[in-house]
């Protein structure tokens, strides 16, 4: 079966909506599609949480290649720590939340694909690693302020390094797909399993439609806000304040 487009994923929707509720108003599609984003999210998270889950490749985007900037360790540019390491030069997409907060990265390594991957480790993890008698060389990766940074004690084990490969579960996917490629659209290929695009619909179908369908209206045309809930199926009017 071919891949889903994020304009199908969204179409979709709507079309459930407007079987549902004839009568009323339009959907925007924006409002739409903001909540396809959010419940992946949701559902993804839920996934990766639990014990022995896996990630399908459906769900993986790749950003790379990365481009790479070397810094001091100091936040204070007149005062250098003399101590380097190096950084993405662009802000990383959010990835997935998982246990531990190292986020939902399959690969973070060299633009080679055969060469063995970086080890993901925190921020604070990451100042205490490295020091042991046979892993000085490690390159250890962790990711702070949006960026991801490259350190090893043994600066001469990432001297040639100018691009990163970076596979991941993020967040946003539109963000993830134009990070990539800035010509990405709407009609191409949304990452998401078939089998949970029904588990989505259903939750947005449920939790999502009655919001819009019950939003408050101002039905008076005048210099006040008079707003005014929907009515009840007996009739009566659920609440009404009126803001002068």
């Amino acid at each position: 079966m071919e891949n889903i487009t994020f304009n199908q994923l969204a179409y979709r929707l709507i079309a459930l909506y407007r079987a549902e509720y004839k009568d009323t108003d339009s959907l925007p599609i924006e409002l739409v599609k903001e909540w396809i984003h959010s419940v992946r999210a949701l559902l993804l998270k839920q996934r990766l949480t639990k014990p022995f889950s896996h990630y399908s490749q459906s769900i993986i985007q790749t950003l790379g290649p990365v481009e790479l900037e070397s810094v001091d360790s100091s936040i204070f540019f007149d005062i250098p720590s003399d101590k380097y390491m190096l950084r993405t030069v662009r802000k990383i997409p959010l990835p997935i939340n998982t246990p531990g907060n190292l986020g939902a990265f399959t690969r973070i390594g060299p633009a080679d694909r055969l060469s063995v991957k970086f080890k993901q480790v925190s921020y604070d993890t990451a100042l205490y690693t490295g020091y042991g008698k046979f892993n000085s060389r490690d390159i250890h990766t962790f990711m702070l302020d949006e960026k991801l940074y490259i350190i090893s004690r043994d600066l001469l084990a990432f001297k040639d390094l100018e691009q990163i490969d970076i596979h991941g579960v993020f967040q946003n996917p539109e963000s993830a797909a134009l990070f990539k490629n800035p010509d990405w659209t709407h009609d191409d290929e949304y990452p998401i399993d078939r089998h949970l695009v029904e588990d989505m619909e259903k939750i947005i179908t449920e939790t999502k439609f009655r919001f819009v369908i019950q939003g408050i209206k101002d039905p008076l045309m005048d210099d006040t806000d008079s707003l005014t809930k929907p009515q009840t199926e007996g009739g009566e009017e659920q609440s009404k304040q009126t803001r002068r």
